[in-house]
């Protein structure tokens, strides 16, 4: 709050008690018949208030707004309530959506790791019986190149000793001797 500098100078405080004390003491209030002046205006005792037509029409006016601001409320709670319902809804029709889908895809999850296994065991099993039949077949070959390379040396051998034996007889057991 701001002071006024001075000392004389009265503050808000003072100047409020001392203004209410001069009102209050300078004027009294006039009598006069107030019942009189309520009575001039008053309607005659002949007619009701309902059939004046300003009086009814401001009452029904008042009580169709009256019934429109709890319709207007009422419709709003219901608003409300239908919005909550609703949503409680989704809600629980998701929640048993999403229970379905994980349901779904374990199954799912399942079936497919079976055919994996199942798909994985027959490739197993193709593989080997391929490899064993391959080996077998690569084996007989190798038996056979086996078998033929020792026939060819020893047809080798027999065609070499062969020539040895005419050799020697061609040129007699001595020199046969010398030649070792």
């Amino acid at each position: 709050m701001n002071k006024q500098s001075g000392k004389n100078a009265p503050n808000f405080e003072q100047w409020l008690s001392h203004t209410t004390e001069r009102y209050q003491s300078t004027e009294e209030l006039p009598e006069w018949d107030r019942e009189h002046a309520i009575r001039q205006y008053a309607p005659s005792g002949k007619r009701q208030r309902w059939l004046q037509p300003m009086a009814f029409a401001s009452f029904a006016l008042s009580c169709v707004a009256v019934s429109l601001v709890v319709v207007q409320s009422y419709r709003a709670d219901m608003a409300a309530e239908v919005d909550h319902r609703v949503a409680e809804l989704v809600e629980q029709k998701l929640s048993v959506f999403e229970e379905q889908q994980k349901i779904r895809l374990a199954q799912q999850s399942k079936a497919l790791r079976n055919d994996f296994r199942q798909q994985l065991s027959t490739s197993t099993t193709q593989l080997a019986t391929y490899i064993l039949a391959t080996n077998r077949q690569e084996r007989k070959d190798d038996m056979q190149n086996i078998v033929e390379y020792v026939n060819e040396t020893r047809e080798d051998d027999l065609t070499f000793y062969a020539q040895q034996l005419r050799r020697a007889e061609v040129a007699g057991p001595s020199t046969m001797l010398e030649n070792e």
